[in-house]
């Protein structure tokens, strides 16, 4: 059996948990369901975007990270739900839903991988 949880790892103080099956100590990070020296997710970017409607969509360019990051945006309306398109990975377009014009924009750029 293999060991699966440890609070010190390659000198290290800390907390790991390995996936069932692989041994925490000698385990590469795809086979890690905890690391205690990985990022946490963070916030990369945010804004607002003002009097954002449907046909005139606003672009924003965000950081660099080396992927396509996750980006969550939300409006200030109840019913208005933002829509987002990326661009490429640091561009991101946002309009507001059809029938729905001047709304303000908020969104969030997580360090986190966008998995379609």
């Amino acid at each position: 059996m293999a060991n699966r949880i440890t609070s010190e790892r390659n000198g290290q103080v800390g907390f790991w948990v390995s996936k069932p099956g692989k041994n925490v100590l000698t385990a590469g990070p795809d086979d890690l369901l905890f690391d205690a020296t990985s990022k946490m997710v963070q916030v990369v970017a945010s804004g607002t975007l003002t009097n954002v409607s449907h046909d005139s969509p606003r672009t924003v360019t965000g950081p660099s990270l080396g992927y396509r990051p996750f980006v969550w945006a939300y409006s200030n309306h109840p019913t208005a739900f933002p829509r987002m398109e990326y661009l490429s990975n640091t561009q991101y377009r946002f309009r507001s839903a059809s029938g729905f014009d001047s709304i303000n924009i908020f969104y969030l750029v997580l360090n986190v991988p966008w998995q379609p």
